[in-house]
């Protein structure tokens, strides 16, 4: 009985220590069971998080959108306000900063936009910052450096502007001598600058007819062709690039305009908007409107030359065309090279001969890259050097005969370089006549085809006679320019 009641108590005390130790198997397992549900959440959670997100794609392009015109992009709104005004077609977007927790989406797509995709311009946003407007002009406002005002003194600008001050004694008196001088030169630069502006217009709309109604764009071939039939291997714009540049002029047209409303605002409100005050400014207007007329005289002849070069360039195109168009064999078309090579150097010298003969009378021309034009610059400097020291010393003789020796000197190195560039012009054009009479050569296949030989003759003819009328017209406008510069600086030393 005792073994009995002690193998029970044995057992009765091996029982709740069993119990135990599968209770804490049980709680390790299920411990060991969870800690693997959550290490396979928490990775189904990095995994989720790692999954790249391209977030709305329709908010990432309106944003694209806005940052390449310059605008700021940080909207503070609530996600289902901008949701919404998404779908709505980007109606409205509140920029302005609120008190709210920003939303998660937005900050993404801010955060997370890197490539740059296609940006649809046709759509327009309703909502554009004022301060940024000038920011959306993808081009400058560009200013008239052709013409310099300030080699005009005051004087002759207070003495020419004086009729306009006498109209109104408080005018006078409100402003000084200086301020006065300040006012004329500040609205000398606005008006030069609507009238620069004008005359881009003018030119431009000119370029647009001249697509619209004989078919003059862009032309372009490669440098090296150019170089081989003697033409230039550009001209002229394309329509789109035309059309966008005249809107860019209309709107810098515009924006002179209303400086100049600004200013003579500024003026007439310091004046206390006096009736003779307003006298004032229409006259003094009118004086400096026609200054600036005068002044930009050399503004519309660059233009005019542009577009008759223009013309002459998309003719030399043209009658390249007509001439591979007759279909010349390989012999004909390297004799249209040999003469029109020949002609092209015939004209460059009979350039030059042209710049020699107008430097015998004149000591200011446009500076060339040329040696001897830069020989006979140097020349022109210690002439004027003798004859600056010449009126300050006393030494009067000394002077006097290096003067003469130099001016002498100059004409000798003048007229010997136009002698050798007469001696190349001849051999020259006995190289076109050789390249021309080979058309005239008899045989059987000249009499054959004596139609279509003559009508090849007649091609390079009609082009290279257009060659001549080109260089012609371009040698005119140089000389013409460098007499104007040479009249405009004689005059205003004479000022």
């Amino acid at each position: 009985m005792n073994i009995n009641t002690n193998n029970n108590s044995s057992n009765d005390m091996n029982i709740p220590f069993y119990q135990d130790h599968c209770l804490s198997f049980t709680n390790q397992h299920l411990q060991t069971i969870e800690q693997e549900l959550e290490c396979a959440r928490e990775q189904n959670e990095k995994k989720k998080k790692k999954k790249k997100c391209h977030g709305n794609r329709k908010l990432q392009r309106y944003r694209r959108k806005l940052r390449q015109r310059g605008i700021n992009t940080s909207i503070d709104t609530e996600s289902s306000v901008v949701q919404e005004n998404i779908q709505q077609n980007e109606r409205t977007i509140i920029g302005s900063t609120t008190d709210g927790e920003t939303s998660l989406s937005v900050k993404s797509v801010q955060h997370k936009i890197t490539k740059k995709k296609k940006c649809n311009t046709n759509k327009q946003s309703s909502f554009i910052n004022k301060n940024n407007i000038h920011q959306v002009d993808q081009f400058e406002f560009v200013r008239n450096d052709s013409v310099d005002y300030t080699i005009i003194s005051n004087e002759i600008l207070y003495q020419s502007t004086a009729p306009a001050f006498n109209l109104s004694p408080k005018f006078n008196g409100l402003f000084s001598a200086d301020e006065k001088i300040q006012i004329i030169r500040q609205y000398i630069s606005l008006i030069d600058q609507v009238c620069f502006q004008q005359l881009k217009q003018i030119q431009w709309k000119y370029y647009l007819h001249l697509g619209l109604t004989q078919g003059i764009w862009h032309g372009h071939m490669s440098k090296t062709s150019a170089e081989k039939y003697s033409i230039c291997h550009t001209y002229g714009r394309s329509k789109s690039v035309i059309e966008q540049r005249i809107r860019v002029i209309e709107k810098h047209f515009k924006q002179a305009q209303d400086a100049i409303i600004q200013f003579e605002q500024k003026i007439l409100s310091e004046c206390e908007q006096n009736q003779d005050c307003l006298k004032v400014l229409k006259e003094l207007n009118t004086i400096i409107y026609q200054l600036v007329q005068e002044k930009q005289q050399i503004v519309k002849d660059k233009f005019e030359y542009q577009r008759k070069m223009l013309l002459f360039n998309a003719t030399d195109h043209q009658l390249l065309q007509n001439f591979f168009d007759i279909e010349p064999n390989n012999r004909h078309i390297t004799w249209a090279r040999h003469i029109w090579k020949a002609t092209k150097d015939q004209l460059i010298i009979e350039e030059d001969i042209a710049l020699l003969q107008h430097r015998l009378i004149s000591t200011t021309l446009k500076s060339t890259s040329d040696l001897l034009h830069k020989i006979i610059n140097n020349i022109n400097t210690n002439i004027q050097k003798f004859n600056d020291t010449l009126t300050k010393s006393t030494a009067t003789y000394t002077s006097s005969n290096c003067i003469e020796t130099l001016i002498t000197l100059k004409k000798d190195i003048i007229q010997e370089a136009i002698f050798i560039h007469q001696k190349e012009h001849e051999q020259i054009q006995t190289i076109i006549h050789t390249e021309q009479n080979k058309f005239f050569v008899q045989n059987r296949y000249m009499e054959s085809t004596s139609e279509y030989q003559k009508r090849v003759n007649e091609a390079i003819e009609k082009r290279r006679q257009h060659m001549l009328v080109r260089a012609n017209y371009a040698k005119q406008f140089l000389l013409s320019a460098s007499f104007n510069l040479t009249h405009h600086r004689s005059s205003t030393n004479d000022s």
